[in-house]
Order: structure tokens, then sequence, then C-alpha cells
């Protein structure tokens, strides 16, 4: 650390990044849109917009309603989801969306106007086999130590961290300890027992900041922002996404996944097939975990998606806007779809009766056909996107 740095420096009221809890905030249960826009909000970006807390863009040619679920849309969430080809992997892993695993990063932050560098850590990418090739630079610790410190102490602006608590999802450094030695900042998994309890290397701040030693094996990479600048134009910025999400839907494999559309169709065959669940109690758990995972980010991703294509469509940032409208409505039918399938196990959760109710046969060739039903949808909501582009 630079000797100019002082040895403790906390951004204080940096809002806070969480799954659901209740509150007006609606559920924000990806952490990159939700850290960019905890970002933004922050430091007062006027492109920070919410119609549940009563903060809307102060720029009037912005019009893209909520910046969470434009985040989601411009990252390439929205229609994204990738199912291993041959093993039950957790399928929300997001640098795993695309060929380029920076990419979905790059693009969540590029509607603020900030220039970013994505900073990886070569050793933990290659465990999680993540390949560092495409990120701006591979950082050792004490490298990244002082990345993090100067945009802290030197600029005033939190950075986007990988991990640091948890699995690899993206939460915000907010401060640091120690020279760097402790991190400081909000993650998903903070409160998580089997990620938080009993470990020594983790503490919290008076304001429920996490204080976290020993960081740097547990971080993947960061994103570190610089100073915004001019906004690509709403309708810009809109084509870029959409045409994004078209490119990711129709990507049928990337790595060891499936992607897009195709995932659709190897989770459907995966539900179906019953040598893949004619197995011990716990496997079966497992395997319908993960399944419960997947339900609930389609859920939440087609949901936030339709609320932003159907305000850019009353805005016209695309005209004539009744494509826009149509891949809308797929988007909320797709929304039903994922409650349809939690319903055939009694709701939404993963605890053993839902488990039981959700894993037997019947239920599951139900719960295939849905799937089927949702790529379905997919596909027009796809197609109508691509008209929109069209004109």
């Amino acid at each position: 650390m630079a000797a100019s740095h002082p040895n403790r420096r906390v951004l204080e009221g940096v809002p806070r990044i969480h799954f659901f809890e209740g509150g007006k905030r609606c559920p924000e249960d990806f952490g990159l849109p939700s850290a960019v826009r905890a970002y933004a909000e922050y430091l007062g970006d006027p492109y920070v917009g919410c119609t549940n807390t009563r903060t809307m863009a102060a720029e009037p040619d912005w019009m893209l309603g909520c910046s969470y679920g434009y985040g989601i849309l411009a990252s390439g969430l929205a229609f994204q989801q990738v199912w291993h080809h041959h093993e039950w992997r957790y399928p929300g892993e997001v640098m795993r969306m695309a060929p380029d695993p920076t990419a979905p990063y790059r693009r969540g932050v590029e509607a603020l106007g900030c220039p970013c560098e994505v900073l990886g850590n070569g050793v933990a990418l290659g465990a999680l086999g993540i390949d560092g090739q495409t990120f701006d630079a591979l950082l050792d610790e004490p490298e990244m130590r002082a990345r993090i410190v100067a945009s802290i102490a030197d600029h005033g602006r939190p950075v986007l961290a990988l991990g640091v608590i948890g699995p690899s999802e993206c939460g915000l450094v907010t401060g640091y300890d120690e020279g760097g030695d402790v991190l400081i900042g909000w993650s998903y998994f903070q409160g998580a027992p089997e990620f938080a309890a009993n470990d020594p290397d983790i503490a919290f701040e008076p304001s429920g900041y996490y204080r976290r030693r020993h960081w740097y094996p547990h971080t993947p990479a960061i994103i570190v922002l610089g100073e915004r600048g001019a906004r690509p134009p709403a309708k810009e910025a809109l084509s870029r996404a959409l045409a994004w999400s078209i490119a990711l839907a129709r990507t049928p494999a990337i790595g060891e996944y499936h992607g897009g559309l195709a995932a659709l169709d190897a989770w459907r065959a995966a539900m179906a097939d019953d040598a893949q669940w004619d197995l011990p109690w716990e496997v079966r758990r497992a395997r319908y975990q993960i399944h419960n995972a997947m339900v609930g980010q389609i859920a939440e991703a087609r949901w936030y998606a339709g609320v932003v294509l159907a305000h850019a469509a009353y805005y016209e940032e695309i005209r004539p806007p009744e494509h826009l409208l149509g891949a809308a409505s797929c988007c909320a039918a797709g929304h039903r779809l994922m409650w349809d399938i939690w319903n055939v196990a009694g709701g939404i959760g993963d605890d053993d009766d839902k488990v039981r109710q959700g894993t037997t046969s019947e239920a599951r060739v139900r719960i295939a056909s849905l799937i089927a039903e949702m790529r379905a949808v997919d596909a027009r909501a796809i197609a109508h996107l691509e008209r929109a582009l069209a004109g």
C-alpha cells in the first residue's frame, strides 16, 4: 500500500445488497445487477430508477425504468441460463454464461457510462475452471490489494468483487482496514452459516458490513470502475442489450455447458430421465435443489426483463413498440410457468416435503412438460426481439 493511503478507509452508507427479506425494494437475487445498482445509488447517479422506492431517474432522456432490471438485461442474465451437459452443477454462475467470462460484467456496468477493468486472481480462477485470458490483468495479492485501496481511498468508489465470502457471486467492497489486509463490504452470503459461521477470518462492522481477513484466495476477480462519463443514449443501450440477449439465447454451447434455448432442452431432458432420479435420497435432494435454483433464476430474470421491455415500449425507445410488448408478454408467461413448476411440488422452495413431491415420476413428467412450454415461450420472445431490432 502506498504511504499516502490511510491504514483504514470505509465508505459509509453504501446500500446493502442481499437476498429478498421483504420491504419496499423488489427482490434482487442476482448479485451483479444489484451491486451495480447499489454502486450507482451510492454515487448519486441519475441512472438509478425504482418506482417502489420513489427514486426515479432524474434525467428524462433515460427511460429504461427499473435500473436493477435493466442491469439484468444489459448483462445478458435476462434470457440466459446454462446447464452442464452431463453433471448436475449450479446453473447460475455468471462467469459461465458467455464465451468470454468477463463479458457479463463489462456489459452490466456499461450503461453507467463508466469504464471498467475486470481483474482476476489466476489461481482462484483456475480452481473454478475459468480461463483468465480475457481478463484485463491477472493480479497477485499485493497488486489486487493496491487496486482496491486506490479505488476506495483515492476516488471514493466501491469495488465490485466476486466471492470474498461464499460462492463467486458479485458483491461490493466498501472499505478496507489494516492497510488492505482486511476487506470490508457487502456479500450476499455474509449471513449464511455455511459460509460465515465459526470462521475466525470473518467479523462485522457496527454498520453491518462484513470484515474479511485472508480474502485473496476467496476472491476470483474484482471489477474496478473509473469515472463516469456520458451514458449511451437509451435506444442505443437497449438495442445493444437486446442484441446480446439474442446472441446468448442462440448460443447452444459454452464450454461444458448448454446455453440459452439449448439449456432449457437439456434441463427438460434431465428432469424427465428416470435414470437420473432413481438414486439415493441425498442425491435426489441435491439435484432438486439445483433444479429449484434454475426455476428461481428464470422466474426473476424474465419478470424483470418484461418490466424493462414494457417500459421501453411505453416510451417508444424502439419503434414500432409492438414487438417489445410481445417479448414482454412472453416474459410474463415464462414467469408464470416457473410458478407452475414450483406448484407441482406444493410451492416455492426445496424443503424435504417439496423434494419428495417434486421428484416423483409423475411430477417430473409434468415439470418436463412445463419446461418445454417455457422453451417455446422463450423462442417466441427472442423472435420478437429480433423483429424489434430489424425495425
